[in-house]
């Protein structure tokens, strides 16, 4: 199950807007319920939540950049009205699959038709207005700002650290950081559970290079979903040997 939950959890990191089939409106998908959504409340909804979630992290374009998406109507989103908003929990997602949920607002000039607001055809940013309410945790979100990955290595019964980023596959290294200084037979029994877990991929010897052991690896022709599907096997097969002890840290980029 664990294997299962890693691969899902890898291979999200790597998921492109471009790369979804159903209809999107920027970053933002709407389901269930939301689907019925009017396109206008839907385009505005997406537009505006997008600015003001960038503004709230200060980092232009944090959206596109790092790959968030924000999720309407998948889970229960637990409409209300009150004093002129509406009020919706949303899930923001994050390239490494992080999900989070926290509550949109929205309101109108005529507040008397907030709870008809979402049916409205002909809303643009004069006449609504969305924003994120105060269970907005901008520091969450800012330790997902980059496109290096960590995997839980608690929750998954690792005894080294794991970090990965697959942007630059099929062309990738494992560098590895060790708390003790390792033995060349130390250094040649990993090398060989790397090779062995990679057998349609080059893998390099490790070497010392500015005080980094690094193992260069070019997966050649082998398609990604396999490639990264094999680099999961490394990682458990490393885990498994008695040298994991001296590891402290695997980083895959």
């Amino acid at each position: 199950m664990y294997i299962n939950i890693l691969i899902i959890s890898m291979l999200i990191s790597t998921i492109s807007f471009s790369q979804m089939t159903e209809k999107t409106y920027g970053w933002a998908f709407f389901d269930n319920e939301a689907s019925k959504f009017s396109e206008s409340f839907k385009e505005q909804m997406s537009k505006q939540l997008e600015k003001r979630f960038n503004q709230f992290l200060n980092i232009e374009n944090a959206v596109s950049e790092y790959d968030f998406m924000l999720f309407v109507g998948q889970s229960d989103m637990q409409l209300s009205y009150r004093d002129g908003f509406g009020f919706a929990i949303v899930e923001v997602i994050s390239s490494g699959m992080f999900s989070n949920y926290l509550t949109a607002y929205w309101t109108i000039a005529d507040d008397t038709q907030i709870e008809s607001a979402t049916k409205i055809i002909s809303l643009d940013s004069n006449n609504i207005e969305f924003g994120w309410c105060t269970d907005f945790d901008t520091q969450i979100f800012l330790e997902h700002t980059t496109t290096v990955q960590k995997i839980d290595s608690t929750k998954y019964d690792f005894v080294f650290d794991i970090e990965y980023d697959f942007q630059l596959y099929p062309d990738l290294s494992i560098e590895f950081r060790f708390n003790t200084e390792p033995s060349e037979q130390d250094l040649e029994t990993i090398q060989k559970t790397v090779a062995l877990s990679l057998p349609e991929a080059y893998v390099g010897k490790i070497s010392l290079d500015d005080g980094k052991y690094i193992s260069i690896i070019d997966f050649q022709n082998q398609k990604f979903k396999e490639g990264t599907t094999d680099l999961l096997e490394v990682v458990n097969k490393l885990n498994d040997l008695a040298e994991k002890e001296i590891i402290d840290l695997i980083r895959i980029k």
